[in-house]
């Protein structure tokens, strides 16, 4: 798979030869691919819109408060999303992302300011609000779930740093990992949290990123969120290459020495 850097309209590439790893090498199971290192302008301006890298056309738009703010240079060089509480600021996601799907993963690298915001991450499950982090520092999350993951503790925080996030869900299995482990440099490679006791459900309601069903605003910053429609699709690869990305090779990663692409990217 070859993935070619074509500007603010850049897309994941067809079926090809080898290279680096990317999201476009999820081929049919990507749905969207959102990457805030494309935003252009200046610090503090407003984006409303944010391309899909994923060649589907699930752009997302917001208008006037809801939009969030271009960081710029925020992190390893690159442009964040950085969303405000007080203005609930969000991105509608329509549901034909996942229509259909009988399974779902995310990935993303992810931070919020502190956890007095509540944090609402995004909304796509159908199990109840999210906070993620809550005030209390642990993490409820219903991604693509109809049962809401409640008081998950990772041991790391993403209100000190970046993290890279992975979740997936698909029947009677749902996953949430910090880093590619429970969080942190020295988390491992095992989740957070995992259970069997799961079915996979969406939102029937208006999805969005940036806000919970319950308008708890985000208060915090998104560099890189990919969605797609089947169970660990590739984790180990993404959070490699979100890694790597984001972060830089070796010691200046999140990821454990264990993780197989702490040192080199897939």
């Amino acid at each position: 798979m070859t993935f070619l850097l074509l500007g603010a309209g850049r897309t994941a590439s067809a079926a090809g030869g080898g290279g680096a790893w990317t999201p476009a090498s999820l081929g049919a199971a990507l749905r969207a691919w959102y990457q805030a290192d494309l935003l252009t302008g200046s610090n503090g301006d407003p984006q409303g819109s944010i391309a899909d890298s994923s060649g589907n056309g699930f752009g997302l738009s917001a208008s006037g408060s809801l939009r969030a703010t271009l960081a710029a240079a925020d992190l390893n060089s690159k442009n964040t999303l950085r969303f405000t509480a007080s203005n609930s600021q969000r991105y509608n996601l329509t549901s034909s992302v996942f229509s259909g799907a009988s399974a779902a993963s995310v990935y993303a690298v992810y931070k919020v300011v502190s956890t007095s915001a509540n944090n609402g991450w995004m909304n796509i499950g159908s199990g109840g609000s999210t906070s993620f982090p809550f005030s209390n520092g642990l993490y409820y999350n219903d991604f693509a779930t109809t049962v809401r993951k409640d008081g998950m503790s990772p041991t790391a925080s993403s209100s000190s740093a970046y993290r890279i996030i992975s979740i997936y869900s698909a029947a009677s299995d749902w996953a949430f990992y910090m880093d590619g482990g429970t969080g942190g440099s020295s988390g491992g490679t095992s989740p957070v949290f995992q259970t069997s006791t799961n079915t996979v459900g969406f939102s029937g309601a208006q999805q969005h990123i940036g806000v919970n069903s319950g308008l708890i605003g985000l208060d915090g910053w998104f560099a890189e969120i990919v969605l797609t429609n089947a169970k660990d699709a590739d984790r180990q690869k993404a959070e490699g290459y979100l890694a790597h990305k984001w972060f830089g090779a070796g010691a200046s990663n999140n990821l454990d020495s264990t993780h197989p692409y702490k040192s080199t990217p897939p």
